[in-house]
């Protein structure tokens, strides 16, 4: 084994911006870093967003493929993470809305085939596990789709509110709507767990 063959990734002590700043002069390792760092977050995302195993994965791909051809003329961004994000969600919805005439981009945001939790992403810590967890995916499912979506990125993956305003194109105050909506439902749906529901008992699995 070769002591010093060169890593085909950098380490997690490199910042995102500086790995983004790297690959603007064509270091294939940047690329290579971000697609490992945050092809399964945006894989999930994908396949949440449009229910299709095959289309999430190309469009993770396709990210990417696109981000290393426009290498010499990538801006700067505020965050990677976010610009990631907020870029896949786009290109899941125009690719599962592909086959309509028309989409505007001020409408995109609503064109959201689905959003559907499953028990396998719920942990409840609860006595009564199991029927705690089938009870908050069905809550889960009940709620609308852009409540769903902004409960997705805020508890399953730590998002901020001022990055899903980002993400999902709507404003602050909207994103805050989505959660407390949201969560105020599942509370009067959940009815004697409502105590649970703070901070929240949701997380990825």
């Amino acid at each position: 084994m070769n002591e010093n063959r060169i890593p085909e990734v950098y380490d997690n002590n490199i910042s995102d911006a500086r790995i983004w700043s790297m690959l603007g002069n064509g270091d294939i390792r940047a690329l290579k870093t971000l697609f490992h760092r945050h092809k399964d977050y945006l894989y999930q995302y994908s396949l949440k967003l449009s229910g299709q195993h095959a289309l999430a994965e190309d469009c993770v791909h396709e990210l990417f493929f696109r981000i290393w051809d426009g290498k010499e003329n990538l801006s700067e961004v505020t965050s990677v993470k976010s610009y990631l994000w907020i870029s896949i969600r786009r290109d899941v919805i125009r690719a599962v809305n592909s086959g309509k005439k028309e989409i505007l981009t001020d409408n995109i945001s609503t064109l959201i085939p689905g959003f559907h939790f499953s028990p396998e992403e719920i942990i409840i810590h609860s006595e009564r596990k199991s029927a705690s967890r089938t009870r908050l995916v069905k809550a889960l499912n009940q709620l609308p789709a852009r409540q769903r979506e902004a409960i997705f990125l805020k508890y399953f993956h730590g998002m901020s509110y001022d990055e899903m305003e980002q993400i999902m194109s709507v404003n602050y105050q909207t994103a805050r709507n989505y959660i407390s909506d949201g969560v105020r439902t599942l509370k009067m749906y959940m009815d004697e767990q409502a105590d649970s529901l703070s901070p929240y008992t949701v997380m990825i699995s």
